[in-house]
């Protein structure tokens, strides 16, 4: 027992059994009896502090664990597990009380309810400050009567303090009473005595009331009174003499007074005119200042301004030499247009009087008009009344490769081919303008009831009111080419190229009789109809109305719905 006392890693009851333990329920590495008892898978128990040590040990060595009985390898999370019932019958064993003196005996388990209540146990005082140990038993007696740290009240202050305190606060207590220090036989508390002794003692000694008139005699207070009636001849000799020094005083103070009057007032005088100096110098610094930062202005100013007149002045030259370069250039270009549009003028003319000589031949022989008439004559090159710049030069070559081409001719329908459509469509070629394209002239209609056609097709990359890109599709009636008013059905047609399962998109519109536009008697300009927005890029994409960068357009005239 005492070597596992002197053991503290040892983990067993300690403890005087009444019994003699058995020796299954004693631990195999401390040989106490089992304290929280640990079986293994090889049936051999021990405390879980002392297998925690062993176990602590193998593994600062680095070596695997092991049962310390027969040295088989254990998994510590899988091979120990708590020994429950060998748990509950070591608490039911009886012990002893540790006190030799007690008597109790009981179950272990009940040993620290006993030990709370056990008369003979050994305790520490509980009062602060206070290491003394005994027995419960002398506790109360001790800790109320003997313990030098027991909490006592003053009787004459009431503060708290230690027993152990109790002389060094009466050498300092404030209300403690004490014997005057004069023998005036007054006691008094300790806080009180200079009090006492200024105002009260009789026996303190105190100067004369008339020591301010120059009395030098001191006595106890008890005896003030037997002193003044004494000397009243000399406190009143001395009174008299205190109040003629007073009057010659009070003389000198104030012949005193006058001068510094006389003294202060010519020190305001020059002090007012001081201020009028210094008011009078700070104006004049205030107008300097303001007159200095105003020329600096100016000067800053003159200098902008000469600045801007010298730039002015280049700008002026730069601009006249521009004005009389582009002067010249633009009287060159002026010239040039208007022999260019004397020169397509006279052509125009001749080929409308062609145009005319043509149809009046085949209107009087009665026939129809060929299709590839038209075409020959209408398909040289477009009229360009305005000259154009190299740069609109190469943009209208761009813009002619996208072309209508017919592919096949029937009554009453056309059917034309475009190519060119994703080189028109994409902006990273052609700037976001819109594209036009025309096809070749065409008639419709039979000798007496016969229209020169055109279809203009229009490549839109968006605009305010409609900003996505979009195809435009229109029917151009020409001018003179007409006999009878335009009434008749027209029908646009984009095709679906797909082999199988067509999705062609149909749009169609009925020309109105009444409408001035389609009567030849009535106005002599060309008449168009369709529609601004026949198509959008997003739907031309969406089947196969594009292949090979080409799509198909068929138009259909034909009479209107009854």
């Amino acid at each position: 027992m005492a070597e596992a006392q002197a053991n503290p890693s040892l983990g067993g009851y300690d403890e005087e059994f009444v019994n003699a333990v058995e020796d299954e329920l004693l631990c195999a590495i401390c040989q106490l009896t089992l304290k929280e008892p640990i079986l293994t898978k090889c049936g051999h128990r021990f405390c879980r502090q002392c297998l925690e040590e062993h176990f602590k040990s193998l593994e600062r060595d680095g070596q695997r664990f092991t049962c310390p009985s027969d040295r088989n390898f254990l998994m510590r999370n899988r091979d120990i597990f708590p020994d429950r019932a060998t748990e509950r019958k070591i608490l039911s064993l009886l012990i002893k009380c540790p006190s030799e003196v007690c008597d109790w005996t009981g179950e272990l388990r009940a040993k620290e309810d006993h030990l709370t209540s056990c008369p003979f146990k050994v305790v520490l005082c509980t009062n602060e400050n206070c290491h003394v140990t005994m027995t419960r038993y002398n506790l109360q007696d001790h800790v109320t009567t003997t313990c030098e740290w027991r909490i006592l009240e003053c009787t004459h202050c009431n503060l708290s303090r230690p027993a152990c305190q109790t002389q060094a606060h009466d050498l300092i207590c404030k209300r403690k009473p004490l014997n005057c220090p004069m023998n005036c036989g007054a006691v008094i508390p300790r806080e009180e005595i200079p009090t006492h002794t200024e105002t009260d003692c009789p026996l303190a000694i105190i100067s004369c009331p008339y020591a301010q008139m120059g009395c030098m005699i001191k006595v106890q207070r008890r005896d003030v009174e037997s002193h003044l009636q004494s000397a009243v001849r000399l406190h009143l000799d001395l009174a008299c003499m205190q109040l003629h020094n007073t009057e010659e005083e009070l003389k000198k103070s104030q012949e005193t007074t006058s001068k510094l009057d006389k003294k202060i007032n010519t020190l305001e005088n020059k002090l007012n005119l001081f201020e009028e100096k210094a008011n009078m110098e700070r104006s004049h610094q205030s107008q300097q200042s303001h007159l200095q930062e105003e020329l600096k202005r100016s000067r800053e100013t003159t200098s902008q301004l000469d600045e801007k007149v010298n730039t002015l002045e280049n700008k002026l030259k730069l601009f006249e030499q521009k004005v009389n370069k582009e002067q010249g250039h633009l009287e060159g270009k002026v010239n040039a247009c208007q022999t260019q549009i004397r020169t397509r003028a006279t052509t125009l003319e001749d080929r409308v009087e062609r145009v005319e000589k043509v149809l009046n031949d085949d209107f009087k022989n009665g026939s129809s008009l060929k299709t590839p008439t038209l075409p020959r004559l209408c398909q040289e090159p477009e009229l360009n009344l305005i000259p154009v710049r190299k740069e609109e030069q190469k943009e209208l070559e761009v813009m002619r490769k996208g072309q209508i081409w017919p592919t096949s001719v029937i009554s009453k329908r056309r059917e034309w081919w475009v190519d060119g459509i994703n080189s028109n469509l994409n902006p990273a070629i052609i700037p976001a303008k819109t594209v036009r394209i025309e096809s070749p002239f065409f008639t419709i209609g039979n000798t007496l009831d016969q229209y020169a056609c055109r279809l203009n097709l229009y490549i839109n990359h968006g605009s305010i009111l409609r900003p996505t890109k979009h195809l435009s599709l229109y029917l151009t009636l020409l001018k003179k080419l007409r006999y009878l008013p335009f009434h008749k059905k027209v029908t646009f047609s984009l095709i679906d190229q797909k082999g199988y399962s067509r999705c062609n998109i149909v749009k169609c519109f009925t020309t109105d009789p009444t409408d001035a536009k389609w009567d030849w008697r009535t106005t002599d300009s060309n008449a168009e109809g369709g529609f601004s927005c026949f198509v959008e890029e997003k739907t031309l994409r969406e089947r196969c109305y594009i292949v090979n960068d080409t799509i198909f357009i068929k138009v259909e005239v034909d009479n209107p719905d009854p």
